[in-house]
């Protein structure tokens, strides 16, 4: 049985009940609805990247990550943290492959900086999703301190 209802069609099946878009007519040609609106530019921080070659590239996007979530953040779209936060995360991990490259003092601060770092990208994912500042604000602070350790580890 099919019924319409606010813009959605219920389509049921026994007891399973499916939400579907309503098809709706296109309207005339000539009308302002049916004229192509240009789609607005993707947010830069929602764009995804590959992982660079070389470690000063990986800092450099490391420090751009830490700064976009705290742009979001003050933004106000909580929603959208877990994306450059998850992009950092994993640049994270790739300097990890990287940690015996350094010296014995400096591996030992960036090994924890970068556990620390993964832990706070989750923590900001989660702050998001229930759209709690408060914690969204005390994630950022934990993640960007494990970003300035990171790249304070391994800057010569």
């Amino acid at each position: 049985m099919n019924r319409r209802r606010r813009g959605y069609t219920y389509i049921t099946c026994g007891a399973l009940l499916l939400l579907a878009p309503a098809v709706t007519a296109a309207p005339p040609a000539g009308t302002v609805a049916s004229q192509a609106t240009a789609a607005p530019p993707p947010d830069p921080s929602l764009v995804t990247l590959p992982i660079p070659d070389s470690v000063p590239e990986i800092l450099a996007q490391l420090s751009t990550r830490t700064r976009q979530v705290r742009e979001l953040i003050d933004r106000g779209n909580f929603a959208a943290v877990f994306v450059p936060a998850f992009q950092a995360k994993d640049l994270a991990i790739a300097l990890e492959n990287r940690l015996d490259t350094l010296e014995a003092d400096r591996r030992a601060a960036a090994a924890p900086a970068i556990r620390r770092l993964v832990r706070a990208a989750w923590l900001l994912d989660a702050a998001g999703d229930a759209g709690n500042r408060r914690q969204l604000l005390a994630a950022d602070a934990l993640f960007a301190a494990a970003s300035s350790d990171i790249v304070k580890a391994f800057t010569p």
